[in-house]
């Protein structure tokens, strides 16, 4: 069974012979950038599901007011926006090193 560390590795020792150095960086800070992102997320889920009791104590049971509205938009349509702008980010670079790699070897083989 082959590892996931030992797959990532090989793939990037194969990945590194078709593309530069710096687009080897740009890949791995990519990598980073996604597990940073997913923490970040996680967080702030974290954050939600601790705090629920105490919203729903606190904020629920208060009338349609301006302090009730700016919580809502700040705790979860803001939160929302978030997550929409940030799942591309986690879903996408998994496949541009696929897709570089289709181009590089597409372009090589089909020459204009």
């Amino acid at each position: 069974m082959i590892d996931c560390m030992d797959a990532i590795r090989t793939f990037t020792r194969a990945l590194g012979d078709l593309l530069g150095a710096d687009d080897l960086q740009f890949f791995s800070s990519t990598w980073k950038n996604n597990y940073f992102i997913a923490g970040s997320i996680a967080l702030l889920l974290y954050d939600h599901i601790i705090t629920l009791d105490k919203e729903v104590e606190w904020i629920w049971t208060l009338r349609w007011r301006l302090p009730k509205v700016l919580f809502i938009i700040n705790r979860y349509i803001i939160s929302l926006l978030l997550l929409l702008d940030i799942v591309p980010e986690l879903v996408y670079p998994v496949f541009i090193p696929v897709t570089v790699t289709s181009i590089l070897s597409y372009g090589s083989v089909y020459h204009y």
